[in-house]
């Protein structure tokens, strides 16, 4: 049995939460209000874990200068306990009156409304190139994420990872979004398959996951995730996220398709033409792109590197440095290069490691704090001065 009972404490109202179930350990009791907790009484695993709810609840208290306490007796129920402040308006909210307005259609619209004025504003949007496959196991998260992308893109759905694997078998993808936290199989163990399959290696992956903390970021890039996006999320953020991959992706196809990019002419000593191993080229441009990164990332700081000092160092032409990173990343050496860079912003960003976007900016080589907060913005779906905020 469950039941609510709220009132007013002088200046707070008062929620209070019973339950007459089985309880809650007390060396458990202080970790309920952590993010996708997993309990460790054996009897009580069928239950599962403690999810996003409670963690939410705790920091939307705060938010609102309120707290939130748990009691808890083994055998004997549970009790929480919400405390709130409470303001007296001279004229009362009209909450049911608003409520009453908003029938399921409308509020769908609602849900769409941050979307719709966000994809207004853009016009480099990829739109129609491509499908999406969005594994999520909640079906009310799989069905937000659906009614963000399905108006651009061709969007698939799958609950869980072995059933997205089902779908790349007999369907044409062009990049996944995947949950962490599933069913039958979880998404490092989907983006494990997905970059060891050959057939689809190369497919773009976006993680989103709540375990933000740097082991699980760690073991997602370790396996090949090309983007990752912490929930909550903006839907902003994932609109820039996939555009951004789909167009480099597609930039990167257009490219190959090219007779120019497909067809490296090698003249032999007996006249011959020899087509360059593509299998070959596949094998090292992991190796050669990591020595790209690497050097590139010793010298971010400096203001006054220059791009065109690259080929040198790989004992290249520019224009042969230029038409291997186009081929292997979409971009052109300028565009790769400010992909790092703003790539290392970013997680100083999240980091907070600096005290304002301007430190962030100079750390980078970005001596325009203007054009580095419009460029991040357009790559990431997210101004640098939100993150201190």
């Amino acid at each position: 049995a469950v039941t609510l009972r709220m009132e007013q404490r002088e200046d707070r109202l008062c929620f209070v939460v019973s339950d007459t179930g089985s309880g809650i350990a007390p060396d458990e009791l202080e970790h309920v209000f952590d993010r996708y907790y997993q309990g460790t009484q054996p009897r009580n695993s069928f239950q599962g874990g403690t999810g996003i709810g409670l963690a939410l609840a705790r920091e939307l208290a705060l938010l609102m200068g309120g707290e939130i306490h748990v009691h808890s007796t083994p055998g004997r129920g549970s009790t929480f306990t919400l405390y709130l402040p409470f303001l007296v308006t001279e004229q009362p909210v009209q909450v049911g009156k608003q409520a009453d307005a908003l029938d399921g259609e409308e509020q769908a619209d609602s849900t769409a409304m941050e979307v719709t004025a966000f994809s207004e504003k853009v016009d480099e949007l990829s739109i129609g190139r491509g499908t999406v496959l969005v594994v999520e196991d909640h079906p009310d998260m799989q069905d937000f994420i659906y009614g963000l992308l399905a108006p651009h893109w061709h969007v698939l759905k799958a609950k869980h990872g072995k059933a997205a694997m089902a779908v790349l078998e007999a369907e044409e993808v062009d990049l996944v979004v995947s949950d962490v936290m599933m069913p039958e199989m979880d998404g490092y163990e989907l983006l494990r398959l997905v970059k060891a399959d050959e057939r689809f290696k190369h497919l773009p992956f976006v993680m989103l996951t709540a375990l933000s903390d740097e082991e699980h970021l760690i073991q997602a890039l370790t396996l090949g995730v090309d983007d990752y996006l912490s929930k909550p999320f903006s839907p902003r953020e994932l609109f820039a996220r996939v555009d951004n991959l789909l167009l480099r992706t597609h930039e990167r196809k257009r490219w190959l398709q090219s007779e120019e990019a497909i067809e490296e002419e090698v003249p032999e000593e007996n006249g011959t033409v020899l087509i360059a191993d593509t299998a070959e080229i596949k094998k090292s441009e992991k190796e050669w792109i990591d020595k790209l990164v690497s050097l590139v990332r010793t010298k971010i700081e400096d203001p006054d590197f220059l791009v065109n000092s690259l080929p040198e160092k790989f004992h290249l032409s520019r224009r042969q440095f230029q038409r291997k990173v186009k081929a292997i990343t979409g971009l052109t050496p300028r565009e790769f290069v400010q992909e790092i860079a703003l790539t290392e912003a970013r997680k100083l960003l999240e980091e907070c490691v600096y005290q304002n976007p301007t430190a962030v900016a100079y750390s980078i080589g970005m001596n325009n704090v203007t054009y580095f907060s419009k460029v991040y913005e357009a790559r990431f779906g997210k101004h640098p001065r939100e993150y201190f905020e």
